[in-house]
């Protein structure tokens, strides 16, 4: 068995707590026992009603189930032994759940991309594709504007919990879980469950579903915020230039953007309007700034000897993809 299930089978309460029991001939005896060891509670008890005398006619239940009858006062299992089975049900899910593949997919896509503006917009249709348009996975995510018109997820899975599967996780015998792949546990592990508990194997599989997808998207989030702020501090670098550049190094900051393929300014670039909202912000003559990049875009000119301080001034402004480059002249001047 799986490392992680013999470590939180230690802190169960209720997991082959009936082992020992024959829970299929229910008595006084045994329900007095169950109450004790806080496996059942009453819900009910018709014995001292008023208008009592329908239970007259109520025979007792012959085993243990979810919900029953014993002279005259109803019980059902304890929200707490319910609960325990749907942590064991939940540490599964997000313990066997994997999406490495899917994440490095994402990553392996977003190199073909130069420039953040078009990473986000990759990863926020990927976000699209990865939530799950249904009613139910708002709910699995504890949406507020769901909690007061639905029940909760743990409430949807619970109640898939037959009377077998509650008594089988009372009754299994906790030895066996090392050489026994019959067990609760590997049952919901491989999801073999699925062919005596249909209803609950569905819930299941719609939870790993459900989780894979929370798990993506969480990334995706994270690396669109994480581009967003790269993005912001590059736009702000850019909104808080001056006039201490020069038309060359200005062409340097024009050329490394321009092949990166990101924004340089409002207008399509290279253009006449372009240089002269360059010429604007920099506060050189358009000309000059259009003479530089036409000739930067020489190799050889750019990598003139004693040209590394002028590549370094404009370093900061680059975006990323953009310094990449930059730096690779570098090492050539």
């Amino acid at each position: 068995m799986e490392d992680y299930v013999d470590k939180y089978v230690k802190n169960l309460n209720y997991y082959g707590a009936l082992k020992n029991q024959n829970i299929d001939v229910l008595n006084e005896e045994l329900v007095l026992f169950l109450l004790k060891e806080n496996i059942i509670r009453v819900y009910r008890d018709f014995s001292n009603e008023p208008y009592k005398s329908w239970m007259d006619d109520v025979e007792n239940a012959k085993a243990l189930t979810k919900n029953f009858y014993f002279n005259k006062v109803g019980y059902c299992i304890n929200e707490k032994v319910l609960n325990e089975i749907y942590s064991i049900i939940k540490l599964i899910v997000e313990t066997e759940c994997d999406v490495s593949y899917e994440i490095d997919e994402l990553n392996f896509v977003l190199v073909k991309y130069f420039d953040s503006e078009n990473k986000i917009k990759y990863l926020k249709e990927k976000y699209s594709e990865y939530s799950p348009n249904d009613l139910s996975y708002g709910i699995f995510l504890e949406k507020e504007n769901f909690k007061d018109d639905y029940q909760s997820w743990k409430d949807i899975v619970i109640n898939e919990f037959s009377n077998d599967i509650v008594c089988w996780y009372l009754t299994e015998d906790t030895n066996k879980l090392d050489s026994d792949e019959d067990t609760f546990w590997w049952q919901i592990i491989s999801r073999r469950i699925g062919e005596t508990e249909p209803e609950l194997y569905m819930t299941i599989n719609m939870w790993f579903e459900f989780y894979e997808s929370k798990l993506i998207t969480e990334y995706i989030l994270s690396k669109i915020k994480e581009l967003e702020k790269e993005l912001n501090t590059t736009t702000k670098s850019h909104n808080n230039t001056t006039n201490n550049y020069t038309a060359k190094e200005i062409g340097y900051f024009a050329y490394y953007m321009w092949v990166a393929n990101h924004k340089i300014t409002e207008a399509p670039f290279p253009s006449e309007t372009a240089y002269k909202e360059l010429a604007e912000r920099f506060s050189r003559h358009w000309k000059n700034i259009q003479m530089e990049f036409s000739l930067l875009r020489k190799r050889e000119e750019r990598t003139k000897q004693g040209r590394h301080k002028q590549i370094e001034k404009i370093m900061d402004m680059l975006s990323p993809e953009a310094k990449s480059l930059a730096e690779s002249d570098l090492l050539n001047t």
